[in-house]
């Protein structure tokens, strides 16, 4: 992925369904060109939206990424989104860290961010963890407000227990599907009923 800020902007990749991930995880590898100035992020969010970017437009997300900032300091953070309030964990790390794994993962109901094994910070878990996933691109200008180009490459995005994860989406998905039929077969009765009342 190249971008350029003020040209090309930000990029924004949702998953098409979304996953249950409660009591599972999920994370990403990455690598950054060296000239690059801009942020990665993972994200979750338990909506699924078709422009715009997710942190500006969503009141409910978890966001662990990596930014070398204009100033080229390299940073680690974790955004935490409750109802537009947000909770940030940030750590600076040394310049030569261009490349890394980022993890988002829930356990007991509370959900944690993580920059190669170490956890930047915790929450508790969204009300509704039946999520989309998101990876998030933005370039940044530099100190002096010129456009820079963000560079980098994304592999190995992976969800602990895929089989869980789609389970719950599946046994929502049902749900829905039950509740319709039983709305649908009480209102048969209904109108059965009336037109027996009718007679």
């Amino acid at each position: 992925m190249t971008f350029e800020q003020g040209l090309n902007g930000y990029c924004v990749v949702c998953s098409e369904n979304p996953y249950y991930l409660a009591n599972n995880g999920v994370e990403m590898d990455f690598e950054f060109d060296s000239a690059s100035v801009g942020r990665l992020a993972l994200l979750i969010a338990p909506y699924k939206i078709r422009m715009g970017m997710p942190e500006y437009i969503l009141k409910n997300f978890d966001l662990v990424g990596f930014e070398i900032d204009a100033w080229d300091r390299h940073v680690a953070g974790a955004k935490f989104m409750r109802n537009g309030i947000a909770t940030i964990a940030a750590k600076i790390l040394s310049p030569d860290v261009f490349s890394g794994k980022l993890r988002i993962e829930n356990k007991g109901g509370v959900t944690s961010c993580y920059f190669n094994g170490e956890k930047l910070g915790s929450f508790p878990q969204m009300s509704n963890m039946n999520v989309a996933v998101f990876i998030q691109a933005y370039p940044y200008t530099d100190q002096h407000g010129t456009p820079r180009v963000l560079e980098a490459y994304v592999d190995t995005l992976s969800i602990d227990d895929v089989a869980t994860a789609a389970l719950g989406t599946q046994w929502t998905d049902m749900m829905w599907v039950m509740m319709t039929a039983v709305m649908l077969m009480a209102l048969t009765t209904i109108i059965k009923k009336v037109r027996e009342a009718r007679e």
